[in-house]
């Protein structure tokens, strides 16, 4: 986590999938931008350098620290130690636009998390972009030329191991979430694998619509909702 305080991170500026975004959908400054996931200040130090208000999220409380140091003499921006989820909860305030941070949207593994915190996007921004970074989950190719099929919310685990693990260990003996489709393990974490169909399916259902969905692989995964008519 160190890697993301250091000085040449933290002033690194916008990725050029970020900065794309930012120029196409976003309103220009000095709009008051939403930043959830925001780390050691990367993308809030950049956007405040252009002008934008923000006001910002990180849920390491080292991470926060890093990037309230970053900006402390800045006017109009702030960052509090919340994770996005018990910002939900409560979300308030008025906002033009959302800006999450890397890879930000692979931490929600839950499908009604992901819900909540996009309705409570609509709430405190309900006419602003939202974007997304995170894992992709799409094949890559099929010899059958056929796309993917929508599987089951709560998959079925057809190896022994998967079945003990994520279904009697975790289910029945820790009385833990039951673990749903697209989650990964990695580096002592799980993440979520966003496929574009759950994408879509999902923003719907919190009264947005998927104005941008990158299709290049080269690219790093990103999104763009905007509110439904």
């Amino acid at each position: 986590m160190g890697e993301y305080r250091t000085p040449e991170r933290q002033s690194a500026g916008l990725y050029p999938f970020e900065q794309r975004m930012l120029e196409r959908y976003f309103p220009q400054a000095p709009a008051r931008i939403l930043v959830h996931g925001a780390g050691g200040g990367r993308e809030l130090l950049a956007l405040a350098k252009v002008g934008y208000s923000v006001q910002a999220h990180e849920p390491s409380a080292a991470l926060a620290k890093a990037a309230q140091g970053l900006v402390q003499s800045r006017d109009g921006v702030s960052v509090r130690g919340q994770s996005v989820q018990e910002w939900a909860k409560e979300a308030s305030g008025h906002f033009d636009g959302v800006f999450t941070g890397w890879a930000m949207w692979a931490h929600l593994v839950q499908k009604q998390e992901r819900l909540d915190v996009l309705r409570a996007f609509r709430r405190v921004c309900p006419g602003g972009p939202v974007l997304l970074s995170f894992f992709r989950a799409d094949q890559c190719f099929s010899i059958s030329e056929q796309r993917s099929q929508p599987g089951p919310l709560h998959p079925g685990w057809q190896s022994r191991l998967l079945h003990l693990t994520r279904h009697t260990i975790r289910e029945k003996l820790l009385r833990l979430p039951a673990i749903e489709r697209g989650t990964g393990w990695h580096d002592g974490h799980f993440y979520h694998l966003t496929e574009e169909w759950e994408l879509r399916q999902e923003a719907a259902e919190a009264g947005y619509e998927v104005a941008y969905w990158e299709k290049d692989a080269l690219i790093y995964p990103h999104a763009v909702l905007l509110p439904a008519p």
